[in-house]
This record gives structure tokens, C-alpha cells and sequence, in this order.
């Protein structure tokens, strides 16, 4: 599977206690805001060709719908349930595939948290993916 195209949607800033559970970000990215560190992050060890949007904003009920527009694949890493339900909602509604992803045995692999970040936009050979 490649990706071409992945969105990443947080308004956080990293902070050193994420850093032992978010291996996405660094020590030297600790004040970033943490989509703009997981963009560079991403940029760093993925082809030329590949195209990261960092969206500086929380997901919510207002703006769910707008972020998840021109993604075809959705990946929950979100760590409440609520959120978990409303990425779920706005995917069903939108007839887009998702996934959330579970780094806790507390939690089964369909529910939990993580740190992989909200939206991805799979496409193969330029085409979106279907799944």
C-alpha cells in the first residue's frame, strides 16, 4: 500500500512527556506544535513525492466533516471515546473507510489511543484506494 497524500490533524504542541508514547516526535520537538513535528517527521523518512498537510486545529463536530474531505482513508488515533465516536460517524456518513489504532491491551484494537494522527489519504500509483 502507498501513501501519496496524508493529512495530520492536532493542535496540541509536543510536550517531553509525550515523547515515551508518541514516537513520532523528538526531544528537539518538544514546543512544536505536533502536526508540524509529525510532518517532518513523515517528510524525513518517506519519498520525495509524498504529501503531508498538517492541520493546526482539534477535531470536533463543526469541523469534522470539512477535515475528512478529500481523504479516502480515515485512521482514529485519538485517545477518548468520544472523539473515537464522531470520526467513526462522520466516516460512516461519508462512506469512507476507517480504522482506529490501539497502543493499550487496556482497550481492544478498535478502540484505545495512539499517536499515528488523525487522516490519511491512501492512494496507489496516483489512485485513491479503495477500502
Amino acid at each position: 500500500m502507498l501513501f501519496r497524500s496524508i493529512g495530520i490533524a492536532d493542535a496540541d504542541k509536543v510536550d517531553l512527556s509525550n515523547l515515551q508514547r508518541q514516537i513520532i516526535h523528538a526531544t528537539n520537538d518538544v514546543g512544536k506544535l505536533k502536526a508540524d513535528s509529525a510532518k517532518e517527521s513523515m517528510l524525513a523518512i518517506n519519498p520525495p513525492d509524498i504529501k503531508v498537510i498538517a492541520h493546526h486545529e482539534l477535531v470536533n463536530s463543526k469541523n469534522i466533516l470539512e477535515l475528512i474531505q478529500g481523504y479516502d482513508f480515515i485512521l482514529d488515533g485519538t485517545d477518548n471515546f468520544p472523539a473515537k465516536f464522531l470520526i467513526n460517524d462522520a466516516s460512516v456518513q461519508t462512506g469512507r473507510s476507517d480504522r482506529s489504532y490501539s497502543r493499550s491491551n487496556r482497550l481492544p484494537p478498535s478502540t484505545g489511543s495512539g499517536e499515528i494522527h488523525h487522516w490519511r489519504r491512501a492512494t496507489v500509483d496516483g489512485k485513491p484506494l479503495n477500502v
